[in-house]
């Protein structure tokens, strides 16, 4: 083989390479937008911890009974008349704004 035979096969294998990479590189771009896309409106409260960042569900939980998530506001009570049981839903965008909100302010608007 000659030098222009040698550098042609390496030129050749080279570019398969970068073929391959480029590939991979799609298809975790592809998986990482579908990992950002913006959730539902409502999502249940049993889906939506992890969707907020929360460790598990009861973390969560423990954020709408203190009373950081407010009824009403960030999360609805979706329980039908005759069920004592709460059926909570989040809004996700409302309750990322809450966790951004300093606590600060948090109370201010509380008491006002």
């Amino acid at each position: 083989m000659d030098t222009g035979e040698l550098l042609q096969e390496l030129f050749g294998q080279l570019h398969h390479r970068l073929d391959d990479i480029e590939q991979q590189l799609q298809v975790l771009h592809n998986r990482l937008n579908a990992e950002l896309e913006t959730p539902a409106k409502l999502v249940k409260l049993s889906d939506a911890w992890k969707l907020l960042g929360y460790k598990n569900y009861d973390a969560c939980l423990y954020k709408v009974r203190s009373g950081h998530y407010r009824a009403g506001k960030e999360i609805i009570d979706r329980r039908s008349p005759q069920s004592s049981r709460p059926d909570w839903y989040a809004d996700i965008e409302k309750c990322q704004t809450r966790d951004r909100t300093l606590a600060a302010k948090r109370t201010t608007l509380r008491s006002a």
